[in-house]
């Protein structure tokens, strides 16, 4: 399919293969603006779309990994059992 002197199927490839709408008004000798008008006319989805949004989910290690990480240091746990010790004590008074 032709857009004038634009093979809209070459444009396509080229898009998903991640050349600028910059490098594609040179190639075509056409403005970015006019690249852009073409890739919305011929439904050629903005690569943003194409790719997720979200970073993949943690592998089983990583989890394991951020857990033991975010764990508190034993001279921190030892604080917190005498808080919580000393907390029970005041509320038996």
């Amino acid at each position: 399919m032709k857009h004038h002197h634009i093979d809209i199927d070459e444009l396509r490839h080229y898009w998903q293969a991640d050349w600028t709408a910059e490098d594609l008004a040179l190639k075509y000798r056409c403005t970015k603006t006019y690249v852009d008008w073409l890739r919305n006319k011929y439904g050629i989805p903005d690569r943003n779309i194409l790719k997720a949004q979200e970073p993949p989910p943690p592998s089983p290690e990583d989890a394991r990994m951020s857990r033991d990480s975010l764990a508190l240091s034993p001279w921190v746990e030892s604080r917190v059992k005498e808080i919580r010790e000393a907390k029970l004590r005041k509320g038996e008074d």
